[in-house]
């Protein structure tokens, strides 16, 4: 029994809007990889990439049976395609809310440009933690043939 009125959590519109979607239809609602994807803002990429990881967040309280596998693949295949100061911006998000498969999918997605985001001073919002993690999947990109940078 609880004596809440009211459970909050954070939960954006774009999260809302694919969450209702999800109820209704079962499935959650993708954004199409075409160039709409790509003439958006780093702004709105990130802000459809931060729904993903909200209702992963929201999964795993409510226990949403398959939202928090559909938001990490819906995620994992918009940052293929995403800037880098998006990715960059979702990873930080990601790992706010302990979403560490998203933190990792993320990091996958600009390994391969750690020293240029490091030069460039795009990294300074990462914690110490998601640093080290960047930095190690730089080295593993590096090792297996993607150096170069």
């Amino acid at each position: 029994c609880s004596f809440s009125d009211v459970i909050r959590v954070p939960l954006g519109w774009q999260a809302l809007d694919k969450l209702v979607h999800w109820f209704y239809s079962g499935e959650l609602p993708s954004v199409a990889l075409d160039c709409r994807w790509n003439n958006l803002s780093s702004d709105e990429q990130r802000s459809h990439l931060n729904a993903y990881a909200e209702l992963s967040s929201l999964a795993e309280f409510w226990f949403l049976e398959g939202v928090k596998e559909e938001s990490l693949s819906a995620a994992s295949s918009l940052l293929g395609s995403s800037t880098s100061a998006a990715a960059v911006e979702f990873v930080a998000f990601a790992a706010n809310l302990g979403q560490w498969e998203m933190v990792e999918a993320g990091v996958r997605s600009v390994a391969h440009l750690y020293p240029r985001l490091r030069d460039s001073g795009r990294l300074e919002r990462l914690d110490e933690e998601l640093l080290n993690m960047l930095r190690t999947e730089y080295v593993r990109y590096s090792q297996h043939g993607g150096g170069g940078n």
